[in-house]
C-alpha cells in the first residue's frame, strides 16, 4: 500500500475570495441523490435552465434542458439538496458503455494516460445562486467522484470555460493544453478547455498537494451523499 500523507490545507494568504469561500466548505448540510421520477427530472431542467439560460443566446423557453444523454445507458444525474431546497446538479456519464459526449467536440482521449481509463464524463454542472451553493457544488463532485473511484474509473473529464474554470482548478485537474481547447457550439461558441483528475489518484494528488477540501473528500464521512440509494459519502 502506498503510504500517503496526512490532509493539510495550504495556506490561503493572498488568494481570490473565491477560493478562499470555497475553502471554507464543509459537506455535513448536503443531501445528494440521483434523478430517478418525472418529478426529479423536472427539477434537473429547472436547475440547468437557471444556470445555463445566461450563456446560451437561445430563448430559455424554447431549449430542451433534458437531452437524450440524460436517458442513455450509464449516464444519470445527481440534484443536491440543503435545507430541503434542490440547489444544484450534475450529469455523469459513464465511458463504459461507449464514448462520452465530449468526444463529439474533441479528440482528446489519446491525450489520457495509460492509467486514466475508462473514464467517466462530469457535465451539466448547474447551481442556483444561494449562500449554499459551494457547498451543494462540492457534495455533488464527492459523490460523483465517489461513485467513479468505487467503480474502478480511471479518469475524469470534463469541459469547462474561462468563468468556471478556477472551480477545476481549485480540485486540481489537470488541463490538456491547446489540443484540448475547443470552441462550444452551444454555449456561444466560447471556449472551452479540456481538464482531467485521475479518479482512482485523486486522494493522493490532493493529499500531497494540499487541496483546502481534502478532509472533507477523504476523511469525514457524509452519508446523506448517495448514488442509486447507497450512501458513497466515504470515508475512502
Amino acid at each position: 500500500m502506498i503510504a500517503v500523507p496526512e490532509c493539510r490545507p495550504a495556506p490561503l494568504n493572498g488568494v481570490n475570495p473565491r477560493i478562499a469561500r470555497y475553502a471554507t466548505v464543509t459537506l455535513d448540510c448536503v443531501s445528494v441523490r440521483r434523478a430517478e421520477t418525472e418529478d426529479d427530472f423536472a427539477v434537473v431542467a429547472a436547475l440547468r435552465r437557471a444556470g445555463f439560460s445566461r450563456v446560451t443566446d437561445q430563448d430559455p423557453d424554447t431549449v430542451a434542458w433534458l437531452d437524450d444523454v440524460d436517458r442513455a445507458k450509464g449516464t444519470f444525474s445527481l440534484i443536491a439538496q440543503i435545507n430541503g431546497e434542490d440547489i444544484g446538479t450534475l450529469r455523469v456519464q459513464d465511458g463504459r458503455h461507449g464514448p462520452v459526449e465530449l468526444t463529439q467536440f474533441v479528440d482528446f482521449m489519446p491525450l489520457l494516460g495509460e492509467r486514466e481509463t475508462p473514464i467517466a464524463q462530469f457535465a451539466r454542472l448547474s447551481m442556483l445562486k444561494t449562500p449554499h451553493s459551494p457547498e451543494a457544488m462540492f457534495g455533488l463532485f464527492k459523490a460523483a467522484w465517489r461513485w467513479c473511484f468505487l467503480e474502478g474509473h480511471g479518469a475524469i473529464v470534463i469541459a469547462t470555460p474561462i468563468w468556471s474554470k478556477a472551480i477545476y482548478d481549485f480540485m486540481f485537474f489537470r488541463g490538456l493544453g491547446t489540443s484540448g481547447e475547443f470552441a462550444h457550439p452551444f454555449a456561444r461558441k466560447a471556449i472551452h478547455y479540456t481538464m482531467v483528475l485521475p479518479a482512482q489518484d485523486a486522494e493522493l494528488i490532493w493529499r500531497t498537494g494540499e487541496q483546502p477540501l481534502c478532509s472533507q473528500f477523504v476523511d469525514i464521512e457524509h452519508p446523506r451523499l448517495t448514488v442509486n440509494g447507497a450512501s458513497v459519502g466515504g470515508p475512502t
